[in-house]
């Protein structure tokens, strides 16, 4: 088994940051990537801005790193000729009751040692940006921007001139926490051994801790995602500096930023469409769509005429857009495959229920194993999956019996009888539906064309309880019976 001192998951701006450094200090390093190419997650999926540590509470940890780590940035950046803008950021007050809240905010950036905050009128802050309209403002000058795929580019290119190794396409499935390191199972190679193992995997990290066999589950971090989006605006920009507003409840709000060819991006809340299209990338969300549809159009089959398969239709095609989304195993969609065929077994050829007891069990398993294991997030509730397979075995329970009702009762007249004889089409016959026929309801089919209902019709062929009928034909001039 081969063996190296040190491992980095994830190969994005953390990840890269790390390989730099442990290969600076002398360390032999992989960098292992599950994509093709490097920073393909949040590291490209960001504002690109330098932080001044203005937010963050007193003392902490985050606080500390990020005004220490603004001077070494923009060092490094000049250094290294990373392309970067020291262009400076407003935070503004847009009535009285959030100027006094510029206060708070302006002492917690002095005691995180981001000193150069100052306080603005709304004279001097519209001196800077003519088209701001607010009442007061923060200006932060040692905020600015930054070209994040240069930077990564740059760690990478430091990390590799030590003797950093990049393995792209590289998932880590499993690890195992060992005396003196770890063993890594990684998709599609050879199991490894390392001494020091460094989880920045971005949004995979908290999954990535619980695939460590030996590291404490209880310290693997929780997934608080946050989802957002971004528009460019069109035509000139209006400002040369990035404005925030004053921090509401859960973010920033919507605050305008700059990238490096001076165009405005404006981070904003989702519409009513990109937030439908969220939430239908909930994996319970998808997969009750899924599983509803197929029953709404089932009932279109026994009930016709209605909307319930037209709806079910849609509902079939949205969740399969969302799952073609999501992280989908094959194992579970082929499980959930055989777990439809296992019902419409039942449904269309009623037996002792043996089908319905497989619908349930593939349904359960192909629900628990449709997403990939490694993303805690995309996974299927017990509490979602366990009502489904209760109705849809009800369902398929109902179908059975209602046809033992039908298998058990005696029919009035017996086969000979009911060919020849006539009766009324209940429902339209395209091209099969219900007729009743000597005061009893009959499956059957139309022998040629469309039936409409309340049609008298007449049986010519009956084949075990399915009749073939015709519609009578009257003579001119005579009234029907």
């Amino acid at each position: 088994m081969d063996r190296v001192e040190c491992v980095v998951v994830g190969a994005g701006i953390v990840g890269l940051a790390c390989a730099r450094a442990l290969a600076l200090a002398g360390r032999e390093v992989v960098i292992l990537e599950a994509e093709g190419a490097i920073g393909m997650h949040t590291s490209s999926r960001n504002s690109e801005v330098i932080h001044a540590g203005i937010y963050y509470p007193a003392g902490s940890l985050k606080a500390r790193s990020c005004v220490a780590g603004n001077r070494l940035l923009y060092e490094y950046c000049v250094e290294r000729g990373v392309a970067h803008a020291r262009c400076g950021k407003l935070i503004v007050a847009a009535d009285a009751s959030q100027a006094h809240e510029l206060g708070k905010i302006q002492a917690r950036a002095h005691a995180n040692g981001a000193t150069d905050v100052v306080r603005m009128t709304r004279e001097q802050a519209c001196a800077l940006e003519p088209a701001l309209s607010c009442t007061a403002a923060l200006f932060s000058p040692s905020t600015g921007i930054i070209d994040s795929h240069a930077l990564m580019l740059a760690y990478l290119g430091d990390a590799e001139a030590r003797g950093a190794v990049l393995a792209l396409r590289s998932r880590l499935e499993r690890a195992l926490a060992r005396a003196g390191g770890f063993e890594l199972r990684v998709a599609g190679a050879e199991p490894i051994e390392c001494r020091i193992l460094v989880n920045s995997a971005g949004l995979r990290s908290p999954g990535v801790a619980r695939a460590i066999d030996g590291y404490p589950v209880a310290m693997a971090p929780r997934e608080l995602y946050a989802k957002g989006n971004y528009y460019t605006l069109a035509g000139r920009a209006p400002f040369s500096r990035l404005v925030y507003p004053v921090p509401e409840p859960g973010g920033l709000g919507v605050h305008v930023t700059l990238d490096l060819a001076g165009r405005v991006l404006e981070p904003h809340e989702m519409g009513a469409g990109a937030a439908f299209l969220h939430t239908l990338l909930d994996p319970n969300i998808a997969f009750l769509f899924f599983w509803l549809g197929l029953a709404l159009v089932a009932l279109e089959l026994f009930v016709p005429g209605g909307v319930m398969g037209a709806v079910g239709t849609l509902m079939l095609l949205l969740s399969v857009v969302a799952l073609g989304m999501l992280p989908v195993e094959l194992l579970g969609v082929v499980l959930l495959i055989a777990s439809v065929v296992f019902f419409v077994l039942e449904i269309k050829h009623p037996g002792i229920g043996l089908p319905t007891v497989g619908g349930v069990v593939t349904l359960v398993m192909g629900g628990l194993f449709l997403f990939d294991p490694s993303v805690p997030s995309a996974r299927v509730s017990l509490w979602v999956i366990a009502p489904v397979a209760f109705f849809a075995a009800a369902f398929s329970t109902w179908v059975l019996r209602a046809a033992l009702r039908v298998f058990k009762a005696a029919p009035a007249l017996t086969p000979g009888d009911v060919v020849g004889e006539e009766g009324v089409a209940m429902t339209e016959l395209d091209p099969s539906g219900v007729v009743q026929v000597a005061s009893e309801e009959w499956t059957a089919e139309a022998a040629s064309g469309p039936i409409e209902s309340r049609t008298r019709v007449r049986v010519i062929r009956k084949e075990g309880l399915r009749l073939t009928v015709e519609p009578v034909k009257r003579k001119a001039g005579r009234r029907p019976r």
